[in-house]
């Protein structure tokens, strides 16, 4: 899981933020033109002055190759922000987040959303049918192969590790 945004503090220099608010859907459309480069899932979020996008990879590999490449978008873009923010100041900041999670390391719950949304869209989803409304322990104890077979049978749903 790779996170990845920049957060606007200047409004008003769009020549500062511009190029790389510019440059990131250029490097999804790579990703998703060669998907052997290893991107899985991309979503954009917006939230006040902060853009990013959250994005599943294949392996921390994949990400890391991806990015260090001169032949590809992410490094020529990365240098040049660096060289023009060095210049600006403080105009534009920018943020990864990189986060390694082991198969079956994970909890979902979801209500009345997209069945693409989430980690549902790299991992499928399995609905819990019966049950009433799980509480987050339950959910949490999913990670958990010892309590897995019981508490899923509890919740009335199913579930299966990646």
């Amino acid at each position: 899981m790779f996170i990845i945004g920049m957060h606007v503090h200047d409004w008003a220099r769009p020549t500062d933020w511009l190029p790389p608010f510019l440059a990131m859907p250029r490097m999804i459309r790579e990703l998703e033109r060669n998907r052997v480069l290893g991107l899985v899932s991309a979503r954009y979020c917006l939230w006040g002055r902060t853009i990013a996008v959250v994005q599943c990879w294949k392996s921390f590999e994949h990400l890391e190759r991806y990015a260090r490449n001169d032949d590809y978008e992410h490094r020529p873009v990365w240098l040049e922000f660096y060289r023009a923010a060095s210049k600006s100041g403080s105009t534009v900041g920018i943020f990864h987040e990189t986060y390694v999670v082991a198969p079956g390391a994970t909890a979902s719950l979801y209500f009345n959303m997209p069945p693409d949304f989430g980690l549902t869209g790299v991992t499928g989803a399995i609905p819990v049918t019966q049950g009433g409304r799980p509480r987050a322990n339950a959910c949490m104890s999913l990670v958990n192969p010892a309590r897995r077979h019981d508490r899923m049978r509890s919740l009335g749903g199913y579930h299966s590790v990646p």
